[in-house]
């Protein structure tokens, strides 16, 4: 209620295990960690996803067991598929690395290759890349690469990735004072609001609460 009244969309996932896409989020390891963390009816701090910020309460858990066959016959051929088509990329984007290397034109040699070269603006560790999606790989990478460089191929968990860096920027003194200063009250108010999960938790538990 107080979501929709903020004019937040409210939606359920259903159950979903530990490192499992999230209805409505694709994959959010962080999101998905938290979630096991939480008690029934807690709610969480603020948590990025590639989609945005996004606030998640349990609502309900199951006990692990090893489901039936035909529970997860989609599941398993779907994974199947998925593992194929990132290994076809990976072998793909190998084939291609040396090439796109040494091209003095990146993006016609990525479409001679039958792909399409994506481009973003200046954009800070953590963002979302077109295609991808946030990935802890594809920036562990990235940022080390000089201006110009092209990386090796990153495997991802939809596919595989070259990277070449147009552009770099360091951020200035203010910048840096204004980024540590914004994770720090980032930072507090993810511990404010674990706190205070954690004490209105408490208070359910010690009071007798009658719904009118």
């Amino acid at each position: 209620t107080i979501a929709k009244g903020r004019g937040l969309t409210v939606a359920e996932s259903g159950f979903f295990a530990r490192n499992e896409p999230i209805v409505g989020l694709g994959m959010a390891p962080a999101i998905g960690n938290r979630a096991f963390e939480l008690k029934t009816g807690e709610v969480s701090e603020a948590l990025r996803s590639q989609n945005g910020f996004a606030f998640v309460t349990v609502t309900g858990t199951e006990a692990a067991r090893v489901p039936a066959l035909y529970e997860v016959k989609a599941r398993v051929r779907d994974d199947v598929q998925k593992t194929k088509a990132v290994e076809a990329a990976r072998q793909k984007a190998t084939a291609i690395s040396a090439q796109l290397k040494n091209a003095g034109d990146f993006a016609a040699a990525a479409k001679g290759a039958g792909l399409e070269a994506k481009t973003t603006d200046l954009i800070v560790r953590g963002a979302a890349l077109p295609d991808i999606g946030m990935s802890a790989a594809v920036d562990a990478v990235a940022y080390t690469l000089p201006q110009g460089g092209v990386s090796d191929p990153i495997v991802t968990e939809t596919g595989a990735v070259i990277v070449k860096v147009l552009e770099k920027q360091s951020p200035t003194a203010d910048e840096v004072k204004t980024g540590r200063d914004a994770v720090k009250n980032e930072l507090l108010n993810q511990q404010k609001q674990r706190f205070y999960g954690s004490y209105m938790t408490k208070a359910r538990e010690r009071m007798d609460i009658k719904s009118n």
